[in-house]
């Protein structure tokens, strides 16, 4: 006979006739459980120690999405837990941004289903949090965040110029990963830079990861390419450039030099560039490769120094 010496809770057997049954606890703490051999004549007990606890609550930030501002995205996480310390649904919930360049405002931070808009385009990270007073348990979420629709950069005078944070699209196409919203390298003008992953490629301009900028160009012509970039090495020193999902030219950089800095680099071929509405393509090659800035400009006899002008506006 299985039985319950001492406890804080009650203990319920399999089966407490059996030699090797299960047990199960109504409270968390330390159990001493009994075992007695009877044969009619004689008894003989042992006992054993079981030390009851608790899992800390299971918790799904949902998969990552992408969201188009104003738009607010939907945060779909799951929480379960054992019930203990205290009764089933107790375990309180928190969402909270990890990372990303801008502000983020939750429908309702507490509740495990909620949404979550964005005042700036970008990679965010959400995490959700599960705590049941005792325990905790977390997980996360990548959001990415695009440009408005209804808004482009606006080219003036021949000019337009863009931080490469402010992108419209992020797009893995046929790559391993999106390009990272990253600070790394420092000098960097604006919020930050963008950094093509640390795994995979070279790729081609058809499976490359692509950043896409929306521009509104008023003054028709040609216009050259030039590209605040930064590079460790010859490996890391690659991309491709492109009008309206078109490559222009072949690959661009491919500088034997100038590492480990920002440094100005013009595309070797310009491009006719209508009046209207129009996309400008940068993908990765290959891995690690930074760009911070890009302006395009009608002035063949141009050249940026330091970290070039202003940014366009948008509108």
């Amino acid at each position: 006979t299985w039985s319950k010496v001492s406890g804080p809770g009650t203990v319920t057997f399999g089966n407490s006739a059996a030699v090797d049954t299960t047990a199960s606890f109504s409270e968390i703490g330390t159990y001493v459980l009994q075992l007695e051999a009877d044969d009619g004549d004689k008894t003989n007990t042992d006992t054993v120690q079981i030390v009851c606890g608790h899992l800390a609550p299971s918790v799904s930030a949902g998969i990552d999405d992408s969201v188009t501002m104003p738009d607010a995205v939907t945060l779909d996480g799951t929480v379960s837990d054992d019930g203990f310390p205290a009764s089933p649904g107790s375990v309180t919930t928190t969402w909270s941004k990890t990372s990303g360049p801008g502000t983020v405002t939750f429908g309702d931070s507490a509740a495990v289903d909620t949404t979550a808009t964005f005042s700036a385009a970008g990679t965010y990270v959400l995490q959700l949090e599960g705590d049941d007073g005792d325990l905790t348990d977390t997980d996360t979420v990548q959001i990415v965040v695009n440009a408005s629709l209804d808004t482009a950069f606006q080219e003036s005078g021949g000019t337009v110029v863009m931080e490469c944070e402010n992108y419209d699209d992020n797009d893995t196409s046929s790559d391993s990963a999106n390009w990272l919203d990253d600070t790394d390298y420092s000098g960097y003008v604006g919020t930050g830079h963008m950094t093509a992953a640390s795994s995979g490629g070279p790729f081609v301009w058809a499976t490359g990861a692509a950043l896409t900028y929306d521009i509104d160009f008023t003054t028709a012509g040609t216009y050259y390419i030039w590209v605040r970039r930064y590079a460790d090495k010859a490996p890391e020193n690659e991309a491709f450039v492109g009008l309206d999902g078109t490559q222009i030219g072949g690959t661009f950089d491919g500088e034997n030099g100038n590492y480990d800095q920002w440094y100005w680099k013009e595309h070797g071929t310009a491009v006719y560039i209508s009046s209207g509405r129009h996309q400008f393509n940068l993908r990765r090659r290959e891995k690690q490769y930074g760009v911070d800035r890009i302006i395009l400009t009608d002035d063949s006899g141009y050249t940026p120094s330091g970290d070039g002008p202003a940014e366009s506006s948008r509108q």
